[in-house]
């Protein structure tokens, strides 16, 4: 009777355990597409491996050179899911050539701040995001990199129909951050646009404060089309923001990352397809806060998450904004005189 026991026992676990999570997965190892070392993507890849799926698990968290290079790798079949800026994503998932190739497992919220770089002369000159736009074709705008994630939110933007963007007086593309800093630091380049998680410990807060430059927010209307969005506080203790010098905060655009997968479907292996179709269920049942960093920073940015301004009042506080930056283009062409 005891053999019998033991021998059934193992039988309903192992039914158990083929039903449900597939465990089987630690035959099919999944990976991950994060980001660069430095940047918000890889730690979100290790968190999905680590907190959201956990030893059951064989799963992997690559480093990649960003949001465009992990679009990429899921097109080619080369990771099974990814984390993308959300304006990738949200072209990704709209695309009908996807249909039936990828599938949005979640975003993370609350998102990225989208920010705008410059020396404290420049900001004094535009006023705000609306004096920027509207004066493009006397500015030249710097991107950290061709293939960044803050270049594909810079040029879905330009790309909208009617964006005063496309007259921009030139657009100059640097390696990476630091040169983008350097450039702007030179005069040579006078707004860097970057999109990133308001982490006090990034370097690049640092960078930008040491070389005396400040961030200013952007709140631009044709985010509407571009990116599923937020309007919120972007805070970090050791940044300068335009908002005031005693100020630690913006109001900007926040963009959420999403965690793309392939469709379960196109795995022709049953194991890899039940891997799959486990791992997506496990990530999307986490706590959010599971797969940020566990930070003060981003405790408070849940927490501010709930008071975001929905986007269908964007256009309104464009509008206030366009009032505050009259007289831009004439303070913009005695600076650059």
């Amino acid at each position: 009777m005891q053999k019998f026991v033991k021998k059934f026992g193992a039988l309903c676990l192992g039914i158990i355990l083929a039903g449900t999570a597939a465990p089987a997965s630690a035959a099919y190892p999944l990976n991950i597409g994060g980001g660069p070392g430095t940047g918000a993507y890889l730690p979100f890849a290790n968190a999905i491996c680590g907190t959201a799926l956990g030893t059951l698990f064989n799963c992997t968290a690559l480093e990649t050179k960003g949001a465009q290079a992990n679009m990429d790798m899921l097109n080619a079949g080369t990771v099974d899911m990814a984390v993308l800026k959300g304006n990738l994503a949200m072209t990704l998932m709209q695309d009908p050539a996807s249909k039936g190739k990828f599938t949005l497992v979640r975003t993370i919220l609350p998102g990225e701040a989208v920010m705008a770089i410059m020396t404290p002369k420049t900001a004094a000159a535009v006023a705000n995001w609306s004096g920027i736009r509207d004066n493009a074709f006397l500015l030249r705008f710097g991107l950290p990199g061709a293939k960044s994630g803050d270049a594909s939110v810079f040029n879905d933007l330009r790309a909208v129909e009617n964006s005063p963007l496309k007259d921009a007086a030139g657009i100059d593309v640097l390696p990476g951050r630091p040169e983008l800093i350097e450039a702007i630091k030179a005069g040579k380049t006078q707004v860097g646009f970057v999109v990133q998680l308001p982490d006090p410990g990034n370097p690049f807060f640092k960078q930008v404060s040491d070389a005396g430059l400040v961030i200013m927010g952007v709140v631009d209307p044709d985010f509407i089309t571009v990116a599923d969005f937020t309007i919120g506080e972007a805070t970090v203790t050791n940044a300068s923001w335009t908002k005031g010098a005693a100020a630690k905060s913006i109001q900007t655009t926040m963009i959420p990352p999403a965690i793309i997968a392939r469709d379960t479907g196109t795995y022709t292996d049953i194991t890899a397809r039940k891997t799959m179709e486990a791992a997506i269920r496990k990530i999307k049942a986490v706590n959010v806060a599971d797969l940020l960093p566990k930070a003060d920073w981003a405790t408070a940015m849940l927490n501010k998450a709930s008071q975001a301004v929905a986007g269908i009042k964007v256009a309104d506080l464009y509008s206030s904004m366009k009032a505050q930056a009259i007289g831009a283009a004439d303070r913009i062409k005695a600076e650059l005189n």
